[in-house]
């Protein structure tokens, strides 16, 4: 497999690595303290929408689901945080869930990740 053209990659994201920290009540969380990988050039793919009722805290959730092709891979672990501004000038925070080598052959490399709103 080859990796996607520079046509197919015309967006960019912002990659920040998540580090384990501790919040007030010595419980664990995570940070974002610096810019891991800057302007990422990629294709951003909005997937499905999804809503969830939270009975214990009685609220509706909304979710965004992605996909983010890379042409190279890039060490991506689940709750690391990505950042892409869309063509509007609207800026998204995606939450990575999987990173995968498409097909196993080290050319396309897709990001999972979702957006809550």
């Amino acid at each position: 497999m080859r990796s996607p053209s520079a046509r197919c990659l015309i967006n960019t994201v912002d990659i920040y690595r998540g580090v384990k920290g501790q919040d007030p009540d010595g419980g664990y969380r995570l940070t974002y303290p610096s810019l891991t990988y800057a302007g990422v050039p990629c294709t951003v793919q909005v997937g499905e929408f999804i809503e969830q009722f939270d009975e214990q805290q009685n609220r509706m959730t909304q979710a965004l689901t992605y996909r983010i092709m890379t042409g190279q891979p890039y060490a991506v672990n689940a709750r690391d945080k990505i950042v892409y501004v869309d063509g509007n000038g609207v800026t998204h925070t995606i939450m990575a869930e999987a990173n995968r080598d498409e097909a196993g052959r080290g050319g396309a490399f897709t990001i999972r990740g979702s957006e809550t709103l």
